[in-house]
């Protein structure tokens, strides 16, 4: 018997606290009604379409984070390699880098237009061309030479140990960019999927 009514005093005990959440959110439920139903239908939905717009926007920051997080994480040694020569011989290395890609394509051209002339009566009929295209080539080769020459003495002058620290250096550096930008992806996305999940439900 005090088993028995042991156990109807819990169980009432637990009726009494399920009737109470009950009641609890059937006011809840009846606020927020009422509330609902004394805003007006047009503010309602522009504030829908202002979550709605707010969402897109950070969803458009979530791509470009993980874009700038991808760039940053695919960047391969050998430009790393390249950052460091460049910051350690004050933009030396890069400027002649890009006179070495002009000039290289120039020789391509040459050598393209050179070839083009392959029958000895197409070198006879473009004597004078032939005459211009060699000595342009002969120049070009030349430049080469001389930036290939300024590549070996940055190199010399920079010296194996400074440049294995600033390859690490600007590697950390990489490192703590590619880690902020996965952060603030992924930070994004998950306010983003919030935003959605409250437009679902809100509807």
């Amino acid at each position: 018997i005090r088993i028995e009514k042991s156990i109807e005093s819990k169980l009432l005990k637990e009726k009494e606290l399920q009737e109470s959440i009950l009641l609890d959110r059937k006011i809840t439920v009846e606020i927020l009604r009422k509330t609902i139903f004394k805003a007006k239908e047009v503010t309602f939905e522009s504030y829908l379409s202002r979550v709605e717009s707010e969402r897109l926007k950070i969803n458009l920051k979530a791509s470009k984070s993980f874009e700038i997080y991808n760039y940053f994480k695919s960047i391969k040694f050998e430009d790393i390699e390249r950052l460091a020569l460049n910051s350690l011989s004050k933009g030396r290395y890069f400027k002649a880098m890009k006179e070495y890609r002009v000039l290289d394509n120039k020789r391509i051209r040459l050598q393209i237009e050179k070839d083009s002339y392959t029958t000895f009566s197409k070198k006879l009929l473009h004597l004078n061309s032939m005459s211009r295209i060699n000595r342009e080539l002969k120049s070009v080769s030349e430049s080469l030479l001389k930036l290939e020459k300024e590549f070996k003495e940055i190199q010399i002058s920079i010296g194996d140990k400074k440049l294995h620290e600033e390859i690490s250096r600007i590697n950390n550096l990489r490192d703590n960019i590619c880690n902020r930008y996965s952060k603030q992806s992924n930070m994004l996305k998950e306010k983003s999927q919030l935003n959605e999940f409250f437009i679902k439900e809100t509807n």
